[in-house]
């Protein structure tokens, strides 16, 4: 995977719009991405719920907004495969 772990112009925009406040940002995603890597991982073990399209989908994004390109570019794999309905390729 060619993709750069972080994206640095967004990180550099984000210190600029945020200043002090982007610890709490970086905090609030370390934060809400364990919650939701949580649900998710007790969701694939057992029948597959659609609820986890959602979910990898907002982590997708939430990635994106604080430059974490790479993350943001497994979950996209991630969400292919649960489209796809190919849970089996989903490593809990």
């Amino acid at each position: 995977m060619d993709t750069p772990h972080l994206d640095q112009e967004v990180i550099d925009e984000l210190e600029l719009i945020m200043a002090e406040e982007l610890a709490a940002l970086f905090n609030s995603f370390q934060t809400n991405s364990l919650e939701l890597l949580n649900r998710m991982s007790s969701m694939l073990n057992g029948e597959p719920d659609p609820a986890f399209i959602l979910h990898i989908h907002s982590l997708k994004g939430s990635c994106r907004n604080i430059g974490a390109e790479r993350l943001a570019a497994l979950c996209q794999g991630v969400e292919t495969h649960a489209r796809a309905g190919d849970w089996g390729e989903i490593d809990p």
